[in-house]
């Protein structure tokens, strides 16, 4: 049976929500960093949800019947040559009966886990933690699991009157570093008790009725035994319509003028000799000192002409007596490479 006709039959078969509260029950996560802002918002569907909403129906959850791979997603934030800091990842799954009051996440799972990279890279851990039976509570304090009903206060429901628990769970202090406008992946996964199937939820973009940030139609396939990406993959080959995991990303830009930076690069003399070339930059653009003490040449470039002077590339803002040109520096390499012509 194939990873998405496994998804299928888990989604029709098993209970994915519970009535617990006719109140919508609020977070208690970490205190994000300042100047830290919701980036990315993908998140929970707030329209046609369950059976109610007959063929328009948003919502599903997916997950691997046979504890081979695990779904997930990727996503894009900021601009090229931005560097940014993610804080906060916050994803849903569902799990648990909805006629026990007494059900916590940490029956059915011992151990929950955030992997992430730049797409093509082999998947990192990001954060981990684990749950004993009878608790909510993560043994890692920057994952906070709590549940939660949609916006309406409606449950998650996979047939008549079948029901389970929303799980929503907060990833905080991430640190992870990721550079603008380039793809980034992610999945979560749970490792169960005893034969329990992690789900994550998803929806339909069109049908959601909420903010769908990124949304392509399609989700992401990684190797649950050494978590590294498998396939893309599209669930309208075994539901009624395409899916995207639904996730909320915290992050701040990043200021890169830390200070002037000693590089080399290849000065074209085209005129009087410079001995120095300073790059005054504002904001998210290295600050670089060029000492002409060789020829070499490393990664970065950067283009823009002003007055007399020429920069070959793309990039940041250099600054040489009264002219100023405009050059992109981009933070993805620790080297840079800027060529001047003076």
């Amino acid at each position: 049976m194939s990873f998405l006709r496994r998804l299928y039959k888990a989604a029709l078969l098993t209970a994915l929500m519970t009535v617990f509260s006719a109140m919508v029950v609020i977070p208690v996560a970490a205190a994000l960093p300042a100047g830290s802002t919701l980036v990315f918002d993908r998140g929970l569907p707030s329209a046609n949800l369950n059976e109610a909403a007959g063929a328009n129906r948003s919502n599903i959850s997916l997950g691997d019947t046979e504890f081979i791979e695990f779904p997930g997603d990727d996503f894009t934030i900021g601009n090229l040559g931005e560097v940014w800091t993610v804080d906060r990842v916050r994803l849903w799954n569902t799990a648990g009966p909805t006629n026990d009051p007494d059900y916590r996440l940490g029956d059915d799972f011992k151990n929950i886990a955030l992997h992430g990279s730049l797409v093509g890279n082999s998947l990192q851990l990001l954060s981990s933690g684990n749950l004993e039976i009878g608790s909510d509570i993560n043994s890692n304090t920057n994952i906070t699991h709590t549940k939660i009903t949609y916006a309406d206060l409606s449950l998650f429901q996979i047939g008549p009157d079948e029901y389970a628990n929303l799980w929503q769970t907060d990833y905080d202090n991430l640190n992870w570093q990721v550079m603008g406008g380039q793809l980034y992946q992610f999945g979560q996964n749970g490792v169960p008790v005893a034969d329990t199937v992690w789900y994550n939820h998803a929806s339909n973009r069109n049908l959601s009725g909420s903010p769908q940030t990124g949304a392509d139609d399609k989700f992401r396939s990684f190797k649950a035994s050494d978590p590294n990406f498998l396939a893309i993959l599209d669930s309208s080959s075994f539901w009624d319509k395409s899916t995207d995991i639904n996730v909320q990303i915290w992050a701040r830009k990043m200021s890169t003028d830390g200070g002037t930076v000693n590089q080399t690069c290849t000065i074209k003399k085209t005129g009087k000799k410079s001995k120095n070339v300073c790059v005054n930059i504002s904001k998210n653009i290295l600050r670089i000192k060029i000492n002409q003490t060789s020829n070499i040449t490393n990664d970065i470039r950067g283009y823009a002409t002003s007055g007399k002077n020429t920069i070959n590339g793309t990039g940041g803002t250099i600054k040489t007596g009264n002219a100023t040109v405009n050059i992109t520096v981009n933070n993805s390499v620790n080297r840079s490479r800027i060529i001047i012509g003076r």
